[in-house]
């Protein structure tokens, strides 16, 4: 299962999306997410920046397996997260 760049449309229910990915995945769900440049931004009080979504997904109960955050230096050295979890731990 793969989401990615979409959080930002799901922040009210953000538990209710990670849940319902474990729901459709068989184990592994791959989340990529970037973080914009400039403060603030809408949702950047639930989601400021990689780290948070990673305490986010953790407190949720699932296990990160890997993680990377890149710096993209084209958009403003704006963070990109990319994450693998095992939803059935």
């Amino acid at each position: 299962m793969v989401s990615k760049d979409v959080l930002w449309y799901v922040l009210e229910d953000l538990a209710g999306y990670l849940s319902g990915l474990a729901a459709l995945s068989s184990r592994y769900v791959y989340v990529g997410q970037s973080f914009p440049e400039k403060r603030p931004f809408l949702g950047d009080d639930i989601l400021p920046d990689a780290e948070a979504l990673h305490r986010f997904i953790v407190s949720s109960g699932y296990a990160v397996i890997y993680s990377l955050v890149e710096r993209d230096s084209e958009f403003g050295d704006r963070e990109y997260a990319h994450f693998i979890i095992d939803v059935t731990l």
